[in-house]
């Protein structure tokens, strides 16, 4: 199989345009990569969230749990910081469900950002230059035997 051409202007333009594909696949992943990580960034206040609503939710359960043992009256006095904990888990759940869809978001992003790119580049320039190196291998091949 022959790569490229044995006329030097051919083979510099062949060469040439390799490269720029290779940067243009760089450059594509590259961009993906860097809106992924902008786009998680927007998870931050979600991880807040999580961690805030969580560290609530098990002081508030903390703290109902020593007003129970209060003679008498504890276990009226436990009921509101059992909902008030149970509301800070919600807050918590809201704040994964938050970082799951901003890393859903992120991936699908990705994805389609390289899709047209990558595409060009599979569909457009790889059959072509694959046709030409085989049928330049197939006319050396040619060329070699004596009828050629």
């Amino acid at each position: 199989m022959k790569i490229y051409a044995d006329r030097f202007p051919t083979a510099v333009r062949q060469f040439l345009t390799d490269l720029l594909v290779v940067f243009w696949v760089y450059a594509a992943i590259r961009f993906a990569l860097w809106l992924h990580d902008v786009v998680e960034k927007l998870a931050v206040p979600g991880q807040k969230l999580e961690g805030a609503g969580g560290g609530l939710a098990d002081n508030l359960a903390d703290v109902g749990g020593k007003v129970g043992r209060v003679p008498i009256v504890g276990d009226e006095l436990t009921a509101p910081f059992t909902r008030a904990a149970d509301a800070a888990r919600t807050v918590a759940e809201a704040g994964r469900d938050q970082q799951e869809l901003v890393g859903q978001l992120a991936l699908g992003l990705t994805i389609a950002v390289l899709v047209f790119p990558l595409g060009l580049v599979l569909f457009g320039w790889l059959p072509l230059r694959l046709r030409w190196m085989r049928r330049a291998g197939a006319a050396k091949a040619l060329a070699g035997v004596p009828a050629g």
